[in-house]
Formats: C-alpha cells, structure tokens, sequence
C-alpha cells in the first residue's frame, strides 16, 4: 500500500470538482462525483505496465472495477483500469523487481519513507479465490505494504508502488515492525528472512480454473 498521499490540489476531468488526497494512495477522489484522479496524464505509465486485449475475470480487491489484462515487462498481469492497481504472481514480482533495479540509474533513486501504521488495517479479497489477503511489509527495498494471497501466490500492488520498490535506495535499515496479517485476520511477528516474491510451499490449487489462473498461466 501506498503510504504517502498527495498534496497538491486537483480538480476532477469529469464533473470539475474538488478532489481530496485518498488516505494511503497516490491518488485523489472527487468529492463530488467520486471519480478518481491522478496527478499524471497515463497513470498506466507510473508503473509502466501496458494494456492487452485478453479476456479476463476479476474484480479489483479495492475499487471493485473489473480487472484487465496487461504486462509488465513481458510478463503477464491484471491491472485495473480505474486505480491502476495490479494483481501479478509471486515470482513475476520477483523478477521485475530484480531486472529493474539493475537497469535504473543513479537520479532515479529515492529514499525510502517510513511505513505508515494504519497500512495493516486494510482488509483485500483475491481476486481469484475471494479469500482474504494477508497484508504485510515487503520484504525489499521501498518501505511499503503489500496485500498477498498465499493460496493463489498472487500479489496486488496498489498505483505507484512497483515505482516506489524500483526506485528505492538499496541498503537502507528497515523502519517499520515486521508484522504480518494472515488471512484470519491474526497479527503476528514474521522474520526477517521471509520474502513475498520467495514462497515457501507450493499453492494450493482449485478444481477449476478461473479465467484469470488462466490467463496468468497457473
């Protein structure tokens, strides 16, 4: 999750109306018409990722939009379209955080800022299985909170934070606590050495197949 939240005033490309900053996002809401907006013309290129025609099904766990196809440097994700949040596998997730960070340069580095606490109090459903995400730090540079289904191996990323996790300065000590909110709901004190983009047992699979298991080649 997003923790900083934008300051600057924007008004709404819909109805003309005023928008206020949405509390750990890096974007704002119209508080007439309820649209969302972004402070940069394509939101889609803040996370560079591009839009495919695929069939896909889903919702997204935060605004409830449809979700649709797309990808990330080759690799195949759901995204939606109204927040630009993105569902993308585990592994996959590994791999662009690896390739990216080794092909950025120096004036494309930030300092990572401290995790906000109120981060693991929100409560995703998988867009695949429907059960609860666990909500946790991601255990890499960029200080954030991400939502993952450890039944499905899928991680959502909200607008901005694969850009936050690409460009955050390497080394650093960590800030935050390293909890750890399971699907039940339970608060708990995980080590170090866990990473979200390094399972650690072989997902559980389901009679059938969704569009989007489909799709994202499980």
């Amino acid at each position: 999750m997003v923790t900083q939240t934008p300051t600057t005033s924007f008004n709404c490309g819909q109805c003309g109306g005023t928008a206020s900053a949405v509390p750990g996002c890096s974007y704002l809401q119209c508080d007439y018409c309820s649209s969302l907006v972004f402070s940069e013309e394509n939101p889609a290129s803040v996370d560079r990722l591009t839009p495919i025609e695929a069939d896909v099904e889903g919702s997204c766990p935060t605004c409830s939009a449809a979700l649709q196809a797309g990808e990330i440097d080759g690799r195949r994700i759901m995204f939606c379209g109204r927040c630009y949040g993105v569902l993308i596998r585990n592994a996959d997730l590994g791999h662009v955080v690896r390739e990216r960070r080794a092909r950025r340069r120096d004036r494309e580095m930030e300092s990572a800022k401290p995790i906000d606490p109120s981060a693991y109090q929100r409560q995703l459903h998988c867009p695949s299985c429907a059960g609860r995400m666990e909500v946790h730090p991601y255990y890499g540079p960029g200080n954030i909170v991400i939502d993952s289904c450890s039944r499905c191996f899928y991680v959502w990323l909200d607008h901005g934070e694969l850009q936050s996790i690409e460009r955050a300065e390497g080394g650093a000590p960590r800030t935050d606590v390293p909890v750890y909110v399971n699907g039940e709901g339970e608060v708990v004190i995980v080590p170090e050495a866990m990473s979200a983009t390094e399972p650690q047992a072989p997902p559980r699979k389901h009679p059938l197949q969704t569009l989007a298991e489909i799709w994202l080649g499980l």
